[in-house]
């Protein structure tokens, strides 16, 4: 036993020497620490956690701060300096550490320090000056006595903490706290000598990123606000903080003729330490395989559970033929769903589908690009819902197991059968398939919403936003769910941030002008009316002035009748929900409710929502030609 322990203790002052050797080097961390020891990083994670209770990190940056608290004490150096020379690469960061560690910042030291040398000094003069032989006698007898209990109280409090850490190391050594399971995938780099292959480096990412989020046990941030990451300077704890995780993925592809070579790095974010890196050099033909052998060796490294079924999903291989899954990222990558590439992002799917017809991925691309098209009128070709859906389906009739198809299926059938129940099936279904799918969420909470379900909607959209925090998709969402229930200025925030993300988009014009209707503030709707036409000045100057003249003439009512002017010069079916909403504004009820009808008649899918949710509706509520519509849309029995 003593023999054990000694080893053991010289394996610790090994640990401490190599630790010391390198304290000023912020990049060494586990992985370096397990290189020069001769273990892997698992092996030293047991042995340090079995020996001391801490992680190879925690034990890595404690003896950092303990040093650190060393030369503070003896004023060697400022707090900042001191940070860099105990390995951080950040005195913000050393200090959050500190503060965290000792209770208080290390611009204190110094002070605490003066202070307790102050204290001593004082009870030293006044123990020699005032205290008889008797009351020292005394006195030596109390503190012998109160240094026995507190001795005691020591041996207790070790002897409970002690048998409590051996019963639990066991379990907690192997696995990382659930609240720390949380992952950011930073955009991949292309290395290859053709700049047009970032679009491959993209679809890895992509695979590996939609593998990842089909786990439950593991929170993913989307890859729409990683984008916002893909000039980075910020440090790896800096994102930490921004998006709450605990680890970042990096890694680069760099592909020539039929290999490929992967080099991928995982990152303690929150310590700025690499845990575990690999570069992988294959064939093409095992990109698949490979790809999954990543996800899984993530789930690995960060103690992830996986279940069956999502072992299974993670290992689907999508297709055998290289050439269609070319197309296919191309395609997919594309499909920003704007109208200027919209067309392109149809003809990589259909060329992927003619190369393997049993693409499941490809169908369900279409059906989801498809529907969005009819959704946003991108696409001048007419496509019937039938159509999306029979690709929705053809795709799950091969993988029953595809998230995305399930939600196509959903919308189709809430917006356009109106068959509810069916519809939240689905989408139950998807987020079971895809825990990280922000789409999933944010199409649930805009089903619940429909059904009067708000504070359900709210939740799966609070769920959005910590899965995609820079995402415009989601705070449209949230300003339209706040602007419904009336919290106009919970709204109006959410439109803010609209225009933080990016102050181009118009959504955050639209939200705001509505909200400060609702609110009979007519003069801010119209100065923001007015702002998001300057934003495509000079080309909107026509707009702009006769939006003018119809507010100097007529205030805000005539610039509602200039809307509905300007829109019956256009074909998009999706201004008749706004005629109907303006109609509505200026208590004209019977056009409203005609093309409210009109729109049920045409099954438009903006309809439902709107009818029942749109505060421009509230005085059409009480009409029996209203009442009516939301019958005829099944919708009447959740009110």
């Amino acid at each position: 036993m003593d023999s054990e322990r000694s080893m053991d203790n010289i394996f610790i002052e090994k640990v401490n020497s190599i630790i010391e050797a390198n304290l000023e080097n912020e990049h060494f961390g586990v992985k370096e620490l397990a290189g020069s020891i001769a273990m892997s990083s698992s092996q030293l994670y047991r042995k340090l956690t079995a020996l001391t209770g801490k992680s190879t990190s925690q034990f890595i940056r404690e003896y950092r701060l303990k040093k650190a608290m060393e030369m503070l004490q003896n004023n060697v150096a400022t707090a900042s300096e001191i940070a860099y020379r105990v390995g951080f690469n950040s005195p913000t960061y050393f200090n959050t550490c500190f503060s965290e560690y000792y209770g208080f910042p290390p611009g204190e030291v110094k002070i605490r320090v003066a202070s307790k040398i102050s204290e001593e000094n004082q009870a030293s003069i006044k123990e020699k000056t005032l205290r008889t032989p008797q009351e020292k006698e005394k006195s030596r007898k109390k503190m012998t006595l109160i240094f026995s209990l507190i001795v005691l109280i020591f041996i207790i409090i070790s002897f409970i903490t002690y048998s409590y850490v051996t019963e639990n190391v066991k379990a907690e050594k192997e696995e990382i706290p659930t609240n720390e399971k949380s992952i950011a995938i930073l955009p991949f780099k292309n290395l290859s000598d053709n700049k047009d292959n970032q679009f491959f480096a993209n679809g890895v990412m992509e695979a590996i990123q939609n593998n990842l989020n089909k786990i439950a046990d593991l929170r993913v941030i989307s890859e729409t606000t990683m984008k916002q990451y893909s000039e980075n300077t910020k440090t790896a704890p800096e994102i930490a903080e921004e998006l709450n995780i605990s680890h970042l993925l990096e890694a680069s592809v760099q592909l020539y003729e039929d290999k490929v070579r992967i080099i991928t790095k995982l990152i303690d974010a929150k310590n700025d330490m690499h845990i575990w890196s690999e570069t992988y050099d294959r064939d093409m033909e095992s990109i698949f395989a490979l790809q999954s052998e990543i996800a899984e060796q993530i789930a690995k490294e960060l103690k992830v559970k996986l279940s069956l079924s999502e072992i299974e999903q993670i290992k689907y291989q999508p297709t055998q033929n290289l050439e269609a899954y070319r197309l296919y990222l191309k395609g997919s990558i594309i499909g920003t769903l704007r109208e200027k590439d919209f067309e392109r992002t149809i003809y990589y799917l259909n060329r992927a589908l003619e190369l393997d017809s049993t693409y499941a991925l490809a169908y369900a691309g279409l059906s989801k690009a498809y529907l969005s098209s009819i959704q946003n009128s991108l696409y001048p070709k007419k496509v019937e819902i039938s159509e999306v859906k029979k690709l929705a389906m053809k795709a799950l009739s091969i993988n029953n197991d595809i998230a995305e198809a399930h939600i196509t299926l959903a919308k189709i059938s809430a917006l356009h059968e109106w068959r509810w129940e069916e519809a939240e099936q689905e989408l139950k279904l998807a987020i079971s398939l895809d825990p990280n799918s922000v789409n999933a969420h944010l199409v649930y909470a805009f089903l619940l919403e429909i059904l009067g379900k708000f504070q359900d909607a709210q939740k799966e959209i609070d769920l959005a936003k910590d899965l995609d925090p820079y995402s415009i998709a989601v705070f449209k969402s949230s300003t339209d769910l706040y602007m419904r229930n009336g919290q106009y200025d919970k709204a109006l925030a959410e439109a803010d941030k609209i225009k933080e993300i990016d102050r181009h988009h118009p959504s955050s014009y639209f939200k705001k002008f509505s909200l400060f209707i609702f609110q009979k503030k007519y003069s801010k709707a119209f100065e923001v009316q007015q702002e998001r036409l300057q934003l495509n000045y000079p080309k909107s100057k026509k707009y702009i002035d006769a939006y003018t003249k119809a507010y100097n003439d007529s205030g805000i009512e005539g610039v509602f009748r200039q809307f509905i002017q300007l829109s019956s010069e256009e074909q998009d079916e999706r201004k008749l929900i706004n005629k109907a909403k303006w109609y509505a504004f200026l208590n004209e009820n019977d056009k409203a409710l005609t093309i409210l009808e009109e729109c049920c008649e045409r099954r438009i899918l903006q309809a439902p929502n709107s009818i029942r949710n749109s505060p421009y509706f509230i005085n059409l509520r009480s009409e029996p030609r209203y009442q009516a519509l939301l019958k005829k849309m099944g919708l009447d029995k959740y009110q």
